[in-house]
């Protein structure tokens, strides 16, 4: 049975036996809110993001309507019209259990409110409900080409399913609570805003959507919202954007994509897809509390913009990394990386600082990978790498101190093709190869540098290719070899 063929069968509860005037849901109440308030509840719930209007328009006149009633009602909550009339007039209007034919136009500064299990339902291709300046409540709208046409509208309780094309398509403000968004095939979009203020907090996204939230220019805000099977959970570009508390799992391509403007974003749990987060072209993003897991490619990809991390967990990063950037500025600060198929972070060109950085158990490479770029390592532990701690070519500069490399399979520090790397206090444990290589013409110096264990050597510098090491302080429990490009100065 298709969703635009359902009936009460598509919504959050079903009722159990036929629904008449005898058994109808006792959830029938009196209006007691005029828009501005019920606007205004809706901008204290989702933190003030806008301000409710300066004037309060009238009270509404109620209109009730019952498919169950009697013929000849008034249309008031006692005697409800049996069905909707056409066109609408500019009413509070409500509607008793039952399945509504849309679509439904409301006169602007309308409100529209379910009382037990309301459907709307439509299946041409206009939109199920168009609205502008109005309140929606607990209902259900399915169906049509897209599910709600809106400008300046705020939601309360709405479930979303059926659509073809897009769930809600907004204009101006919207504002959404405790909603519920099922893709009934595979592609379609969830809310589509452009130019446009979104706040949507307690919502779920559930099925294939193409994108779940799209938003280009304007404003997003959005709190405890989950997403489930969505291809993409969020795309978001030129925009003011907030996250806080959301989670998306099952996708396939990025999870949550920002281009340009600024974002902030606190408490995110992001499971699978090809990016867990993608940011491009200038973005200013500041990150806290994530958890990021099973990435195809990498969990975090930057290109030409800025992040701030701090509190950040991730684990089976994909063949990119956990951290991909290019071209960027990033600081981070409490990261930690485990079990990565192929590279820890990996920076190309930009800056970097990382603060208490911990990354345990690459299989396939290194820990840190710098080429053409700078960066700052302090406080840092890189444990069990098939690769190295740190790999430096094409002129990267590696700075920082108090770093602890164990089981690294290869060189701790490999550095070539004029990299540099100046590091304070290093302490290598149990790897492979020499714990400092250079095999061409770079630099390393160390304030003190404790090797033991596995390792071949200290340090290996290819002399005669341009290779200069400078240690002031070397323990090693294993015999140095005397090379002229290695000093102690």
């Amino acid at each position: 049975m298709s969703d635009l063929s359902m009936s009460t069968a598509d919504q959050t509860a079903t009722p159990t036996t036929r629904i008449n005037a005898a058994n109808r849901p006792a959830r029938d109440r009196r209006y007691r809110m005029s828009d501005l308030a019920i606007v205004a509840v809706f901008s204290i719930t989702l933190g003030c993001a806008h301000p409710p209007a300066a004037k309060a328009p009238p009270k509404l006149e109620e209109l009730w309507v019952d498919q169950f009633a009697k013929p000849d009602g008034d249309g008031s909550k006692d005697a409800p019209l049996k069905e909707l009339p056409s066109p609408l007039p500019k009413r509070a209007l409500h509607l008793r259990t039952g399945v509504y034919q849309g679509p439904i136009d409301l006169p602007e500064g309308s409100t529209l409110e379910g009382h037990g299990e309301v459907v709307i339902t439509n299946t041409s291709e206009e939109p199920t409900i168009t609205a502008t300046l109005s309140v929606i409540r607990h209902l259900s709208i399915q169906g049509g080409a897209v599910g709600l046409q809106s400008k300046d509208v705020a939601l309360d309780g709405v479930s979303f399913s059926g659509q073809t094309r897009t769930a809600i398509v907004a204009e101006g403000a919207l504002r959404g609570r405790k909603l519920q968004f099922t893709a009934s095939i595979e592609g379609v979009d969830g809310v589509v805003a452009k130019d446009a203020k979104v706040a949507i907090v307690e919502t779920k996204f559930k099925g294939g959507f193409h994108r779940a939230v799209d938003v280009t220019n304007g404003e997003l805000r959005l709190s405890g919202v989950s997403f489930e099977g969505a291809k993409s959970a969020v795309r978001a570009t030129d925009a003011n954007s907030s996250l806080d508390t959301c989670d998306a799992m099952g996708g396939s391509a990025a999870a949550f994509f920002f281009a340009g403007g600024k974002l902030k974003a606190h408490g995110l749990d992001v499971q699978g897809y090809e990016f867990a987060l993608q940011f491009s072209r200038g973005i200013d993003a500041k990150f806290e509390d994530i958890s990021l897991r099973g990435a195809s490619q990498s969990c975090i990809a930057i290109d030409s913009s800025t992040l701030t991390l701090s509190r950040a967990r991730m684990s089976r990063c994909g063949i990119g990394g956990a951290i991909s950037a290019t071209n960027s500025k990033l600081t981070a600060s409490d990261i930690a990386i485990r079990d990565g198929h192929e590279l820890g972070v990996v920076l190309r060109q930009g800056e970097a600082s990382f603060i208490q950085l911990d990354v345990q158990g690459i299989a396939g490479g290194d820990a840190v990978q710098i080429r053409e770029g700078s960066v700052s390592v302090r406080e840092s532990l890189f444990r069990d790498l098939e690769g190295s701690a740190i790999f430096a070519s094409a002129g990267a500069k590696v700075t920082g101190t108090n770093l602890q490399v164990e089981r690294a399979g290869k060189s701790a520090f490999f550095i070539e093709r004029a990299a540099s790397v100046e590091l304070g206090d290093v302490l290598v444990r149990g790897g492979s190869g020499p714990a400092v290589l250079l095999p061409d013409a770079a630099s390393a110096s160390f304030n003190s540098l404790s090797v033991s264990g596995g390792n071949e050597q200290p340090i290996y510098a290819e002399c005669d290719a341009g290779a200069k090491v400078t240690v002031k302080r070397l323990e090693s429990t294993i015999q140095p070899v005397a090379s002229r490009c290695v000093s102690s100065k």
